[in-house]
């Protein structure tokens, strides 16, 4: 087996401890950032009021990511792995496919 696939795919998933304290955390900061993200869209906030919260969420998800994938890379060709990216897609393609200048990308 090549260093690269015993890397991504190892015998046992990889593990700290802690490793589940620290996912609910990143979880919890994941919610209340996507929270403060939609209530300042939705009330049409300014942007400066809701970019944190926009930033806490991709920085929060972005890492529960990293953190499943170091675990053990099957989980990105497992269903939770798959709706993962089906979800950044779409997420992605909001702002072309709304043609609003709400977001700041």
């Amino acid at each position: 087996m090549s260093p690269v696939k015993k890397f991504l795919f190892p015998e046992y998933s990889r593990t700290f401890y802690g490793k589940r304290w620290f996912d609910i955390a990143l979880r919890t900061i994941h919610l209340m950032g996507l929270l403060g993200l939609s209530g300042g869209i939705l009330f049409n906030a300014e942007q400066a009021l809701w970019l944190p919260y926009f930033i806490s969420t991709i920085l929060s998800g972005s890492a529960m990511v990293l953190l499943s994938l170091w675990s053990n890379a099957n989980w990105i060709l497992q269903n939770r792995g798959l709706v993962i990216i089906a979800k950044v897609v779409l997420l992605s393609l909001l702002p072309v496919l709304s043609g609003s200048s709400v977001f700041p990308f």
